[in-house]
Parts: C-alpha cells; sequence; structure tokens
C-alpha cells in the first residue's frame, strides 16, 4: 500500500481530474491546471506520471477498483453491478457526459475502459469458473467488455431511451 502523502496526492488528483473534466473537455486540460486544482507541485504529478495521458489510464484503473470494490461489498452478480455503477457514476455527472462526448480522446478513454472491464471479467471467471478453458474466458471477457461499451455508449447519445433498471440480463451472457 502507498504512504499517506501518496495516497492523499491520488485522492486530490482524482477529485480535480473529476472537477476539471465536468467543465473543459481532456484536450483542453493542462497538467498545471491539474496539479493547480489538486494543490500539488508539478513536480510532485511529474514523480508519478509521464503525462496526462498516463495519468488518465491510472484515473480509469482506479474508478474501475472502486466499482469492483462496491460490487464485492453489496456481494452481488459482478456483470449487472459492474454496468450499472458505472452508468450510475455517469448519471450523476451530466456535464461530465457531454464532455466525454465531445472529446477526441473517447475512443481512447474507452479502449482503457474495454480493457479494464475485459481484466475485470476474466478475474472474475477465473474464480468463478475454475473448469473454464482459458480461450474460452479471454473470449467472454472480450465479448463482454464489447457489449457494455455499446451500452454505455447508446446510453451517452440519449440517457432517457432506456431504463438502466431494467438491464438485468447481462449475466446471461457471459
Amino acid at each position: 500500500m502507498a504512504d499517506l502523502r501518496t495516497e492523499r496526492t491520488y485522492n486530490s488528483l482524482k477529485e480535480a481530474f473529476l472537477t476539471l473534466l465536468e467543465h473543459n473537455r481532456f484536450e483542453s486540460i493542462t497538467v498545471l491546471q491539474l496539479c493547480q486544482c489538486a494543490n500539488i507541485r508539478r513536480a510532485t504529478f511529474y514523480s508519478h506520471f509521464a503525462d496526462k495521458y498516463e495519468f488518465m489510464s491510472f484515473f480509469i484503473h482506479e474508478m474501475r477498483d472502486e466499482f469492483i470494490s462496491q460490487i464485492e461489498e453489496e456481494n452481488v452478480s459482478c456483470y449487472d453491478r459492474l454496468f450499472h455503477e458505472m452508468i450510475a457514476f455517469l448519471e450523476a455527472r451530466p456535464q461530465l457526459v457531454k464532455n466525454l462526448k465531445n472529446s477526441q480522446l473517447l475512443p481512447t478513454m474507452m479502449e482503457i475502459f474495454t480493457d479494464e472491464v475485459q481484466q475485470t471479467v476474466q478475474r472474475f471467471l477465473k474464480e468463478n469458473q475454475p473448469d473454464t478453458d482459458e480461450t474460452m474466458i479471454k473470449m467472454k471477457s472480450c465479448f463482454y467488455a464489447g457489449g457494455i461499451f455499446q451500452l454505455i455508449l447508446l446510453w451517452m447519445e440519449n440517457p432517457s431511451q432506456f431504463k438502466v433498471d431494467e438491464i438485468n440480463w447481462l449475466e446471461f451472457l457471459v
């Protein structure tokens, strides 16, 4: 586990990043803005991350870990809850969704996100279906991650077009 200062730095950066994303597209956010909003020095930022793109990857990974932690605490189906937690996160931040949709980096962010979901599902399947062939686990996790990605894009286009609460069939896909 990281020391307390590092943990505080990461938390400050994550909160600042969310705040900035709710007001700006990713492309327009600078490391200086991020550091000022997080109240840390640029040297501190660069001692942890090479650039804002590496930080974005870290941020997505951290968000995934938070979603998984919430799911494990509730002890419910990983498949449905992962999707629901991500949508709940986005629903609470409509301006963030708008800025993400308008970002040139949306494909890159979604690729990182999809990789994270795929890795999560792979781990879940290995733990819960230990007799399943490794190739089948990879195929299932790719299929599921791609489906989640497309559902989120569909939801981002028009959040009112379907009720997220009614999507309780995702576990049957894997």
